[in-house]
């Protein structure tokens, strides 16, 4: 019997993966929501950064990088759609026959 159980130790880095995301995910949430600049600023100074373990501007560059992947995810998800409407557009043009002999459904 191997003195390390490797399954058992990706099994909790996955789980803690999980919840890391999980937690990234509800901070991005509650972050958008008061993401009214005097609301945040209040809330902000309020925050024990030192108890929390880590820098208000570690903390504030990491929201911004992360408000900005955000950013482009959406644009990413708004450019894919709009490429689907115009070949929705597109393809409806094209009578069944122009369909079939160019191979699409």
């Amino acid at each position: 019997m191997p003195c390390r159980d490797e399954y058992a130790d990706r099994e909790m880095e996955l789980k803690e993966a999980k919840k890391a995301a999980m937690i990234e995910a509800s901070l991005c949430g509650i972050l958008r929501v008061l993401d009214v600049p005097y609301d945040k600023e209040k809330i902000l100074e309020l925050v024990d950064w030192k108890e929390a373990g880590v820098t208000r501007k570690e903390f504030e560059t990491w929201w911004m990088g992360h408000r900005r992947k955000d950013q482009l995810r959406k644009m990413a998800e708004e450019e894919a759609k709009r490429k689907e409407d115009v070949k929705a557009k597109a393809l409806a043009k094209l009578t069944p026959e122009e369909r079939e002999l160019l191979g699409v459904k």
